[in-house]
């Protein structure tokens, strides 16, 4: 039987309900998108981490749209759990993923 566990950390400013992050499917075989709602035009660092702090995935975004919406690849890596880490307006959120 497998159990899934999934956290969100936030640092800086507490999120509101229409900041919510969406990250589906979760889990995936390795393409996940990313969803959330912006205030006003951003600059977004999103980052993917292995287990062991490594980052596998960065991607620096002067996104323009209220609506965030991307789709993130890992399906090269091997299968496991990864942290995504989103940076935008002063804050940083975490999200647990997992790639089978």
């Amino acid at each position: 039987m497998l159990i899934y566990i999934f956290f969100t950390w936030v640092f800086g400013q507490t999120l509101n309900s229409n900041n919510d992050i969406i990250i589906y499917p979760n889990p995936s075989s390795g393409m996940f998108t990313l969803a959330f709602n912006l205030l006003e035009n951003e600059y977004v660092r999103l980052k993917v981490y292995n287990v062991m702090g490594e980052i596998i995935y960065l991607e620096n975004l002067n996104h323009k749209d209220k609506i965030f919406r991307k789709q993130i690849d890992i399906s090269g890596f091997a299968g496991g759990i990864y942290y995504l880490s989103l940076n935008y307006n002063n804050k940083t959120i975490g999200k647990k993923i997992i790639k089978y």
